[in-house]
């Protein structure tokens, strides 16, 4: 058999790996249908939306997207290079994520489940993040 360690790993990553002379491909000793996905985790902070980033965001399990500022506050977001609330919204949508925690909010805003409404106009599975927030994922 092929060991455990780094030979493992790299079958596991889709690599050809040789173990004492004969090489092994992945679909040869692990069964697909038998393995567990990771779960992917993306942070955007401090930055205003772009696509720039949506590539490596795509189709994640949880975004947590600053949403420094509201939505009536754009041209002080667009000023300052950060978000709104909406527009880690629209970015959630538009990357197919499937959770998007609010990060980075202003002290400003006093009452966040305004703010996770905006959200909510483009996307609407949403989370404030407050200290100790702790989901599953």
């Amino acid at each position: 058999g092929i060991p455990e360690g780094h030979l493992w790993s790299r079958l596991q990553k889709g690599e050809v790996v040789e173990v004492n002379g004969k090489k092994f491909r992945p679909e040869q000793v692990i069964d697909a249908s038998k393995a567990k996905k990771g779960k992917k985790i993306s942070f955007v902070f401090d930055t205003k939306p772009s696509k720039n980033y949506f590539n490596e965001i795509k189709e994640s399990d949880v975004l947590v997207h600053e949403a420094t500022f509201s939505e009536k506050l754009t041209q002080r977001a667009l000023e300052t290079k950060h978000s709104t609330a909406k527009q880690a919204g629209m970015v959630a949508e538009q990357t197919r994520c499937k959770h998007l925690v609010l990060w980075h909010i202003s002290a400003r805003h006093k009452e966040e489940d305004k703010l996770e409404n905006e959200a909510r106009t483009e996307f609407n599975n949403v989370t404030v993040a407050k200290d100790f927030l702790e989901l599953e994922v």
